[in-house]
This record gives structure tokens, C-alpha cells and sequence, in this order.
């Protein structure tokens, strides 16, 4: 496939961007005008104590990168930086066995801090390029995929299958915390019931993580 190919995919799909911002992928893998050499997949989460990426990860690693290989293929980029933060070594040990004997990709281990899993701050911790105020990475020379992003290309190129589910984090004030692979269109009610109900202290709801989400 080439890039022309997967963005008319990722518009049949719905594919959107799932690390928070749900930008169209039809639009974000059109073929660029520009000469793109990096491909950097982003395994930061966006928010502290979301685990949503971090479990894809563990689970789904050969996937994710059978998809990376499609995208870098298509858009004929040199090198592969896989980005996941060091508090996270069982899937920067998960990701390495993956993607092991290509010497196209690199899984870089990245400092703890928030914002990590912000495009402009992921491409200038992997790259040292500064993306202006405004722009977009594509602008570097990069093109920036969320890991669940990648799994939902994976899950449309080999199966065919639209984007119709996702993994969510439920943390924070519930009984039991823990990673949910959800129709989209779930009852927010059904997660509440599978993590076993609030704490005593639990005081809002928040939706879409502690530091930009909605109460």
C-alpha cells in the first residue's frame, strides 16, 4: 500500500488519532508535500495515571509494529523512534523484542514528565526539532502516530475492521482500577459497574484525563 492508499483506508475505517485528539487519519496520512525521514510512535500517555497505551503495548506490540512498517514503507521513511517513558520498562522491553533485527527503529526510553506524550514536545525530546507555535510535525519531517492509533491501522489494513472499540483507563477514586477494551458508544454507567463502584471519598467524575479532562 501506498500512502494515497492508507489515507483513503483510514477515511473508510473512521480512523482517528487516539492519543486525545481524534484528528481524522485520512487527513494526517494524505501524502505529504513535503519529504518525511522520521516516523516516531508515540508510546507517552497523555495524562498521569492513564495506562491505556501502556497496556496496548503488552499485549499488542507485534501489531503495532506490523503497522508501523506499513506506514514507514509507504511514506518511504529512513528511521523509526518508538518513544515510552522509563517508568514503563515492561514495554520498552516488549516493543525492543518486537521490532528486534531492524535497524530502522529505535525504542527510546523518555524522562517522566508531563507533557511527554505532546507531539511538539515528543519531536523535540526524540529530535531536537522545534515545532513552531501552530504548526504541525510534518513541518520537521515527522510524522507522529499514537501507539492505539496504530493498532486501529493494523486492525483495518489485516482485518478490515473500522474503528468500533478502544482501551480506557478507569483510575482514581474507584474500587478497582483497570484497562477496558470498550465498544465505542459504552455506557461511562457499564465502566463505573466493572471497576466495582467509587471510594467513599470520590468527589467528581473526570472524563478525558486529571489535567484536561472534563468534571
Amino acid at each position: 500500500m501506498d500512502a494515497a492508499a492508507i489515507s483513503a483506508l483510514s477515511r473508510e475505517m473512521g480512523l482517528v488519532g487516539l492519543g486525545g485528539a481524534t484528528f481524522p487519519y485520512g487527513v494526517k496520512l494524505m501524502p505529504p508535500k513535503v519529504k518525511l525521514d522520521t516516523l516516531i510512535l508515540n508510546g507517552a500517555e497523555c495524562e498521569p495515571y492513564l495506562s491505556a497505551d501502556h497496556r496496548l503495548m503488552l499485549i499488542k506490540a507485534k501489531e503495532i509494529i506490523e503497522a508501523t512498517k506499513r506506514m514507514q514503507q509507504a511514506f518511504g521513511i529512513e528511521k523509526v523512534f518508538i518513544g515510552i517513558e522509563k517508568n514503563k520498562p515492561d514495554a520498552i522491553d516488549v516493543m525492543k523484542k518486537a521490532c528486534e533485527g531492524d535497524k530502522t527503529f529505535s525504542v527510546v526510553p523518555l524522562r517522566v514528565w508531563y507533557p511527554q506524550g505532546g507531539e511538539k514536545q515528543l519531536v523535540y525530546a526524540l529530535t531536537k526539532r522545534r515545532v513552531r507555535t501552530g504548526g504541525l510535525p510534518i513541518e520537521k519531517g515527522a510524522l507522529v502516530v499514537n501507539v492505539g492509533s496504530c493498532y486501529a491501522l493494523y486492525q483495518a489494513i489485516y482485518k478490515g475492521i473500522p474503528l468500533i472499540e478502544r482501551v480506557v483507563t478507569v483510575s482514581g477514586a474507584v474500587q478497582k482500577p483497570g484497562n477496558y477494551l470498550v465498544r465505542i458508544g459504552t455506557p461511562v454507567q457499564w465502566l463505573i459497574e466493572e471497576s466495582e463502584g467509587f471510594l467513599p471519598d470520590a468527589k467528581m467524575m473526570i472524563y478525558g484525563g486529571p489535567m484536561m479532562g472534563m468534571a
